[in-house]
Protein backbone atom coordinates (compact mmCIF):
# COMPACT_ATOMS: atom_id res chain seq x y z
CA UNK A 1 0.00 0.00 0.00
CA UNK A 2 1.29 3.46 -0.85
CA UNK A 3 2.49 5.42 2.21
CA UNK A 4 -0.07 8.19 1.63
CA UNK A 5 -2.90 5.64 1.48
CA UNK A 6 -1.59 3.83 4.56
CA UNK A 7 -1.57 7.11 6.49
CA UNK A 8 -5.15 7.91 5.51
CA UNK A 9 -6.30 4.36 6.28
CA UNK A 10 -4.80 4.68 9.74
CA UNK A 11 -6.78 7.91 10.24
CA UNK A 12 -9.97 6.20 9.09
CA UNK A 13 -9.35 3.29 11.43
CA UNK A 14 -8.91 5.70 14.31
CA UNK A 15 -12.10 7.57 13.36
CA UNK A 16 -14.13 4.34 13.21
CA UNK A 17 -12.68 2.55 16.24
CA UNK A 18 -15.60 1.31 18.32
CA UNK A 19 -18.07 2.94 15.93
CA UNK A 20 -21.16 0.91 15.03
CA UNK A 21 -23.60 1.70 12.24
CA UNK A 22 -27.09 1.18 13.63
CA UNK A 23 -29.86 -0.39 11.59
CA UNK A 24 -31.86 -3.44 12.69
CA UNK A 25 -28.45 -4.73 13.77
CA UNK A 26 -25.28 -2.79 14.52
CA UNK A 27 -22.13 -3.44 12.49
CA UNK A 28 -18.59 -2.05 12.68
CA UNK A 29 -16.83 -0.11 9.93
CA UNK A 30 -13.91 -1.44 7.91
CA UNK A 31 -11.57 0.38 5.53
CA UNK A 32 -11.36 -0.07 1.77
CA UNK A 33 -8.41 0.70 -0.53
CA UNK A 34 -8.30 0.46 -4.33
CA UNK A 35 -4.94 1.33 -5.90
CA UNK A 36 -5.27 1.89 -9.63
CA UNK A 37 -1.65 1.02 -10.46
CA UNK A 38 -2.31 -2.55 -9.29
CA UNK A 39 -6.04 -2.94 -9.84
CA UNK A 40 -6.85 -0.82 -12.90
CA UNK A 41 -9.56 1.80 -13.27
CA UNK A 42 -12.09 2.03 -10.47
CA UNK A 43 -15.50 0.90 -11.75
CA UNK A 44 -18.61 -0.63 -10.21
CA UNK A 45 -17.55 -3.97 -11.69
CA UNK A 46 -14.07 -3.75 -10.17
CA UNK A 47 -15.58 -2.76 -6.82
CA UNK A 48 -17.75 -5.89 -6.83
CA UNK A 49 -14.87 -8.13 -7.85
CA UNK A 50 -12.48 -6.63 -5.30
CA UNK A 51 -15.07 -6.98 -2.53
CA UNK A 52 -15.83 -10.58 -3.54
CA UNK A 53 -19.43 -10.07 -4.68
CA UNK A 54 -18.75 -10.91 -8.34
CA UNK A 55 -16.82 -13.93 -9.65
CA UNK A 56 -16.32 -15.36 -13.16
CA UNK A 57 -17.92 -18.72 -13.90
CA UNK A 58 -16.65 -21.28 -16.39
CA UNK A 59 -19.18 -21.95 -19.18
CA UNK A 60 -19.13 -25.74 -18.73
CA UNK A 61 -19.56 -25.38 -14.97
CA UNK A 62 -22.48 -23.03 -15.50
CA UNK A 63 -24.23 -25.37 -17.92
CA UNK A 64 -23.68 -28.26 -15.50
CA UNK A 65 -25.20 -26.17 -12.73
CA UNK A 66 -28.26 -25.43 -14.87
CA UNK A 67 -28.68 -29.08 -15.91
CA UNK A 68 -28.65 -30.19 -12.27
CA UNK A 69 -30.91 -27.47 -10.86
CA UNK A 70 -33.32 -26.82 -13.72
CA UNK A 71 -32.83 -29.34 -16.55
CA UNK A 72 -35.95 -28.10 -18.35
CA UNK A 73 -34.22 -24.71 -18.80
CA UNK A 74 -30.97 -26.11 -20.21
CA UNK A 75 -32.04 -25.77 -23.82
CA UNK A 76 -33.11 -22.14 -23.39
CA UNK A 77 -29.82 -21.26 -21.73
CA UNK A 78 -27.93 -22.99 -24.52
CA UNK A 79 -29.85 -20.90 -27.08
CA UNK A 80 -28.80 -17.69 -25.34
CA UNK A 81 -25.17 -18.80 -25.17
CA UNK A 82 -25.21 -19.84 -28.83
CA UNK A 83 -26.62 -16.43 -29.71
CA UNK A 84 -23.86 -14.62 -27.83
CA UNK A 85 -21.18 -16.81 -29.38
CA UNK A 86 -22.57 -16.02 -32.83
CA UNK A 87 -23.01 -12.25 -32.46
CA UNK A 88 -20.23 -11.29 -30.02
CA UNK A 89 -16.47 -11.61 -30.13
CA UNK A 90 -16.40 -12.81 -26.53
CA UNK A 91 -18.92 -13.63 -23.84
CA UNK A 92 -18.54 -14.21 -20.12
CA UNK A 93 -20.66 -15.43 -17.23
CA UNK A 94 -20.43 -14.08 -13.68
CA UNK A 95 -22.07 -15.08 -10.42
CA UNK A 96 -23.23 -12.13 -8.33
CA UNK A 97 -23.79 -13.08 -4.70
CA UNK A 98 -24.20 -11.59 -1.27
CA UNK A 99 -23.72 -13.45 2.00
CA UNK A 100 -24.20 -12.66 5.65
CA UNK A 101 -23.45 -14.63 8.80
CA UNK A 102 -26.31 -17.04 8.01
CA UNK A 103 -25.08 -17.91 4.53
CA UNK A 104 -25.83 -16.91 0.93
CA UNK A 105 -28.70 -14.46 1.00
CA UNK A 106 -28.97 -13.28 -2.60
CA UNK A 107 -27.41 -14.66 -5.80
CA UNK A 108 -27.84 -14.69 -9.57
CA UNK A 109 -25.82 -14.93 -12.78
CA UNK A 110 -25.20 -12.29 -15.43
CA UNK A 111 -24.07 -12.80 -19.02
CA UNK A 112 -21.85 -10.24 -20.72
CA UNK A 113 -20.81 -9.95 -24.37
CA UNK A 114 -18.67 -7.66 -26.52
CA UNK A 115 -20.40 -7.15 -29.88
CA UNK A 116 -18.51 -7.41 -33.16
CA UNK A 117 -18.99 -3.66 -33.61
CA UNK A 118 -17.35 -2.95 -30.26
CA UNK A 119 -20.39 -2.27 -28.06
CA UNK A 120 -21.31 -4.18 -24.91
CA UNK A 121 -24.42 -6.13 -23.97
CA UNK A 122 -25.41 -7.47 -20.54
CA UNK A 123 -28.16 -9.83 -19.36
CA UNK A 124 -29.49 -10.32 -15.84
CA UNK A 125 -32.60 -11.79 -14.25
CA UNK A 126 -35.11 -9.28 -12.94
CA UNK A 127 -34.73 -9.80 -9.22
CA UNK A 128 -36.76 -8.58 -6.27
CA UNK A 129 -35.39 -5.41 -4.77
CA UNK A 130 -36.47 -2.99 -2.11
CA UNK A 131 -35.67 0.68 -1.51
CA UNK A 132 -32.91 1.04 1.04
CA UNK A 133 -33.25 3.35 4.03
CA UNK A 134 -30.32 5.47 2.80
CA UNK A 135 -32.31 8.21 1.13
CA UNK A 136 -29.43 9.52 -0.99
CA UNK A 137 -29.80 10.97 -4.45
CA UNK A 138 -28.91 8.43 -7.11
CA UNK A 139 -26.62 9.44 -9.93
CA UNK A 140 -28.10 9.21 -13.42
CA UNK A 141 -26.75 6.46 -15.63
CA UNK A 142 -24.64 7.49 -18.58
CA UNK A 143 -26.36 7.85 -21.95
CA UNK A 144 -26.16 5.16 -24.62
CA UNK A 145 -26.38 7.58 -27.53
CA UNK A 146 -23.08 6.28 -28.94
CA UNK A 147 -24.36 2.71 -29.24
CA UNK A 148 -24.41 1.57 -32.85
CA UNK A 149 -27.61 0.79 -34.71
CA UNK A 150 -26.49 -2.83 -35.15
CA UNK A 151 -26.43 -3.23 -31.34
CA UNK A 152 -30.00 -1.97 -31.01
CA UNK A 153 -31.01 -4.54 -33.64
CA UNK A 154 -29.12 -7.23 -31.75
CA UNK A 155 -31.02 -6.32 -28.60
CA UNK A 156 -34.32 -6.65 -30.46
CA UNK A 157 -33.37 -10.14 -31.67
CA UNK A 158 -32.32 -11.26 -28.21
CA UNK A 159 -35.39 -10.12 -26.28
CA UNK A 160 -37.77 -12.91 -27.49
CA UNK A 161 -35.23 -15.56 -26.46
CA UNK A 162 -34.87 -14.06 -23.00
CA UNK A 163 -38.65 -13.86 -22.58
CA UNK A 164 -38.76 -17.67 -22.65
CA UNK A 165 -35.99 -18.13 -20.12
CA UNK A 166 -36.43 -19.00 -16.45
CA UNK A 167 -33.49 -17.65 -14.48
CA UNK A 168 -32.10 -19.42 -11.43
CA UNK A 169 -31.80 -17.07 -8.46
CA UNK A 170 -31.40 -17.08 -4.68
CA UNK A 171 -33.54 -14.61 -2.75
CA UNK A 172 -33.95 -14.30 1.02
CA UNK A 173 -31.89 -17.51 1.50
CA UNK A 174 -34.29 -19.43 -0.78
CA UNK A 175 -31.79 -21.13 -3.05
CA UNK A 176 -32.19 -21.85 -6.75
CA UNK A 177 -35.64 -20.45 -7.41
CA UNK A 178 -36.72 -20.17 -11.04
CA UNK A 179 -38.02 -16.77 -12.12
CA UNK A 180 -38.99 -15.19 -15.40
CA UNK A 181 -38.28 -11.59 -16.29
CA UNK A 182 -35.00 -10.15 -17.51
CA UNK A 183 -32.89 -7.01 -17.65
CA UNK A 184 -31.03 -6.33 -20.91
CA UNK A 185 -28.66 -3.37 -21.15
CA UNK A 186 -26.38 -2.08 -23.90
CA UNK A 187 -23.68 0.59 -23.94
CA UNK A 188 -20.62 1.61 -25.89
CA UNK A 189 -18.25 0.72 -23.03
CA UNK A 190 -18.10 -2.21 -20.65
CA UNK A 191 -17.95 0.03 -17.57
CA UNK A 192 -21.13 1.91 -18.48
CA UNK A 193 -22.99 -1.25 -19.48
CA UNK A 194 -22.10 -2.97 -16.18
CA UNK A 195 -23.12 0.08 -14.16
CA UNK A 196 -26.46 0.29 -15.98
CA UNK A 197 -27.10 -3.44 -15.69
CA UNK A 198 -26.45 -3.61 -11.95
CA UNK A 199 -28.41 -0.41 -11.36
CA UNK A 200 -31.37 -1.74 -13.34
CA UNK A 201 -31.45 -4.92 -11.27
CA UNK A 202 -31.34 -2.81 -8.12
CA UNK A 203 -28.32 -4.72 -6.82
CA UNK A 204 -25.93 -1.73 -6.86
CA UNK A 205 -27.22 1.77 -6.26
CA UNK A 206 -24.67 4.54 -6.88
CA UNK A 207 -25.58 7.50 -4.70
CA UNK A 208 -24.32 10.87 -3.64
CA UNK A 209 -22.44 10.67 -0.36
CA UNK A 210 -24.67 11.28 2.61
CA UNK A 211 -23.00 11.76 5.96
CA UNK A 212 -23.51 9.02 8.50
CA UNK A 213 -24.30 11.71 11.06
CA UNK A 214 -27.10 13.02 8.80
CA UNK A 215 -28.60 9.55 8.55
CA UNK A 216 -28.56 9.11 12.31
CA UNK A 217 -30.23 12.48 12.79
CA UNK A 218 -32.95 11.86 10.20
CA UNK A 219 -33.81 8.50 11.74
CA UNK A 220 -34.52 10.24 15.07
CA UNK A 221 -32.13 8.30 17.27
CA UNK A 222 -32.97 9.34 20.85
CA UNK A 223 -29.33 9.59 21.95
CA UNK A 224 -27.73 12.83 20.73
CA UNK A 225 -24.28 11.34 21.35
CA UNK A 226 -25.01 8.65 18.78
CA UNK A 227 -25.49 11.36 16.15
CA UNK A 228 -22.40 13.30 17.22
CA UNK A 229 -20.01 10.35 17.10
CA UNK A 230 -20.23 10.07 13.30
CA UNK A 231 -19.19 13.66 12.63
CA UNK A 232 -15.40 13.09 12.73
CA UNK A 233 -15.73 10.30 10.17
CA UNK A 234 -17.91 12.42 7.87
CA UNK A 235 -15.53 15.36 8.11
CA UNK A 236 -12.48 13.19 7.43
CA UNK A 237 -14.01 11.62 4.33
CA UNK A 238 -15.24 14.95 2.97
CA UNK A 239 -11.99 16.80 3.65
CA UNK A 240 -9.64 14.25 2.09
CA UNK A 241 -11.58 12.79 -0.84
CA UNK A 242 -13.16 14.00 -4.08
CA UNK A 243 -15.79 12.20 -6.18
CA UNK A 244 -17.15 10.79 -2.92
CA UNK A 245 -19.93 8.29 -3.54
CA UNK A 246 -21.94 5.74 -1.62
CA UNK A 247 -22.44 2.36 -3.26
CA UNK A 248 -25.39 0.47 -1.75
CA UNK A 249 -24.83 -3.18 -2.62
CA UNK A 250 -27.73 -5.60 -2.23
CA UNK A 251 -31.30 -5.68 -3.43
CA UNK A 252 -33.24 -6.88 -0.42
CA UNK A 253 -32.95 -6.16 3.31
CA UNK A 254 -29.20 -6.94 3.66
CA UNK A 255 -27.05 -4.10 2.30
CA UNK A 256 -23.33 -3.43 2.15
CA UNK A 257 -22.56 0.31 2.22
CA UNK A 258 -19.30 1.38 0.57
CA UNK A 259 -18.51 5.08 1.00
CA UNK A 260 -15.52 5.70 -1.26
CA UNK A 261 -13.78 8.70 -2.79
CA UNK A 262 -10.69 9.58 -4.79
CA UNK A 263 -7.42 10.60 -3.15
CA UNK A 264 -5.21 13.40 -4.56
CA UNK A 265 -2.99 10.79 -6.27
CA UNK A 266 -5.93 9.13 -8.02
CA UNK A 267 -6.53 6.08 -5.84
CA UNK A 268 -9.80 5.21 -4.12
CA UNK A 269 -10.21 4.90 -0.37
CA UNK A 270 -13.10 4.78 2.06
CA UNK A 271 -15.04 2.73 4.56
CA UNK A 272 -17.72 0.06 4.41
CA UNK A 273 -20.25 -1.46 6.76
CA UNK A 274 -23.39 -3.58 6.74
CA UNK A 275 -26.99 -2.45 7.24
CA UNK A 276 -30.14 -4.48 7.73
CA UNK A 277 -33.30 -2.69 6.64
CA UNK A 278 -36.57 -4.60 6.27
Amino acid sequence: MKPSNAEFVAQLQAATEGLLFGSENSYPFKTFVFEVVNQGDFTVENLLQTAGFMKPVNLDDFLQFVSEIAPESSQNYQEIINFLELYTTSSQIYRISLEDESGEYEAFHILVGNTKDGDWIGISPRIDNEPSARRSEKFLMESSTLVKESTFKLKTKLEPLLAKLKFIVTEYYEKNQEKQGFVLEIADTRAVMMKKLLDSTGFVKTCAFKGFSENAQENDYPDREYFEQFKPLDELLQSRLTNLREYVIGGMAVYYLYDIGQTPDGNWVGVWTIAIWT
